[in-house]
């Protein structure tokens, strides 16, 4: 199988304006629910389709990277073992500051640091869930105690009226012609 790093950058210069565009028709164009109380169960949907999306993804990619043979093109040479070598050799040919660039992000100094970021990042993000979860429900329950008060309100009006209503009525007062 031929294999041309070139590809995955050539569709994302492609598809990059398109998602552009879109986004800002979609900007322009589209408002936020009125419904605040059922978006949360959409958000969830999406997130969940999206993660499916990602592994669906992730997988064949992965296959990919592990099976085939990474020269580039029908002439190529078969001087790469795997794509690892290959993205090796490429910044080793390449400049000076591409290399100590690459050779300073590639740091366990750099890497370490950021992947615990990246868990608090997402620690603080389940916090900020469940605290936006805990809101709503007090909500729901603040909007279900107020619908019930307005009932029993409404109730209370009725009847107060029916009684004032008999009294006329009894007194003579309300009388059709």
């Amino acid at each position: 199988m031929i294999f041309c790093p070139i590809l995955p950058a050539v569709a994302l210069l492609f598809t990059l304006p398109f998602f552009y565009v879109y986004y800002f028709l979609v900007l322009h164009t589209c408002r936020p629910p009125t419904d605040k109380y059922n978006q949360g169960r959409h958000t969830t949907f999406f997130m969940g389709a999206l993660l499916v999306k990602l592994v669906f993804v992730f997988v064949p990619i992965t296959v990919a990277m592990q099976k085939y043979n990474p020269n580039c093109g029908p002439y190529g040479a078969d001087r790469f073992d795997s794509i690892y070598s290959s993205i090796g050799e490429a910044i080793d040919d390449a400049p000076h500051g591409v290399r100590v660039f690459f050779s300073i992000i590639t740091a366990p100094a750099v890497v370490t640091p950021l992947v615990v970021l990246a868990i608090v990042f997402l620690y603080v993000l389940a916090v900020r869930a469940r605290v936006w979860k805990r809101r709503y429900e007090d909500l729901a329950r603040e909007v279900n105690e107020l619908r019930q008060d307005k009932r029993e309100l409404i109730a209370a009006q009725a009847r107060a009226i029916g009684h004032s209503g008999s009294r006329n009525a009894s007194r003579g007062g309300n009388h059709c012609l």
